[in-house]
């Protein structure tokens, strides 16, 4: 995960991990897409991407937080 001011989580790293959990949880991994993720939360890729190299990624970091 790259936290991109630094080492401290921020709130739009709390909303993509919130979201993802509750998505992952509710449909499933395979079911769940980045552009999906995006829109849902009115970011680009590119923002989502400057937090979590991947959608693994991101599904490390859901169930470790």
């Amino acid at each position: 995960m790259i936290h991109p001011e630094g080492d401290e989580p921020t709130p739009q790293l709390d909303r993509i991990l919130d979201f993802a959990r509750e998505r992952f949880f509710r449909y499933g991994y395979s079911s769940v897409t980045i552009d999906e993720i995006a829109a849902e939360l009115r970011m680009s890729k590119a923002t989502f991407y400057r937090f979590f190299k991947s959608k693994e990624e991101l599904l490390e970091s859901a169930v470790r937080s």
